[in-house]
């Protein structure tokens, strides 16, 4: 590969991390919640459990932003 080829490919990898980068910093936020979602294909109690129990972190978490 000469050194012009190399540079090409450079060029087009850092064009294209730029591009990887604004797109995901574009992202919108997920619900805080929203990762117990794909955890199961199907519905599992344990999930859901721990999905309450992290809703109930979170309000902690906004009741101690309030006083």
């Amino acid at each position: 590969m000469s050194r012009e080829q190399f540079d090409e490919v450079e060029t087009d990898a850092d064009e294209w991390a730029t591009t990887v980068r604004r797109d995901c910093l574009e992202l919108p936020d997920p619900e805080p919640d929203a990762f117990f979602d794909h955890v199961y294909a199907e519905p599992h109690p344990l999930v859901e459990e721990e999905r309450r129990g992290y809703a109930e972190y979170l309000e902690l978490l906004h009741q101690g932003d309030a006083r």
